[in-house]
């Protein structure tokens, strides 16, 4: 990811580069469809699950940096 914010673009397996912006827009919506209640209830019971925030809109920029890493 630091590579593809430096060069502009990202290496994407089957699509090759594609911009940047793209890659992290997708990145961003897919973690989007994963912060959803009926995901959520999904994926409770994988190890290392994250504790998703207690905020009401609970986006993926309410975690904490760690639980960013974690999900």
């Amino acid at each position: 990811m630091l590579r593809g914010l430096r060069a502009g673009v990202l290496e994407w397996d089957g699509l090759g580069e594609v911009p940047a912006q793209e890659g992290f827009d997708v990145l961003h919506q897919l973690l989007a469809v994963v912060m959803r209640p009926e995901m959520r209830e999904a994926l409770k019971d994988l190890p290392d699950a994250p504790e998703y925030p207690q905020r009401r809109n609970r986006s993926f920029e309410d975690f904490s940096l760690a639980g960013r890493r974690a999900s």
